[in-house]
């Protein structure tokens, strides 16, 4: 994605591809062809959600859990 959408994007009211993207940075994988149990639409399912919802917040915060124990990062 080029800088061009990034710089584009921060006046945009709707802005889920950059958050999608933004998802990866952070390590996130896409779920493209399933959806996790009891989970709706998040960002990092392409398309399902305009907006950071509750499972893309615990999918961040289980993603650290698990960088911290594998790293011995302190809490």
């Amino acid at each position: 994605m080029g800088t061009e959408y990034y710089t584009g994007a921060l006046g945009q009211e709707n802005i889920h591809i950059l958050l999608h993207a933004m998802g990866h940075t952070l390590g996130l994988d896409d779920f493209y062809d399933w959806t996790p149990t009891g989970a709706g639409g998040f960002l990092m399912k392409a398309g399902a959600a305009d907006h950071v919802t509750e499972f893309d917040t615990w999918m961040a915060r289980d993603f650290w859990r698990h960088l911290k124990s594998r790293y011995g990062i302190p809490a």
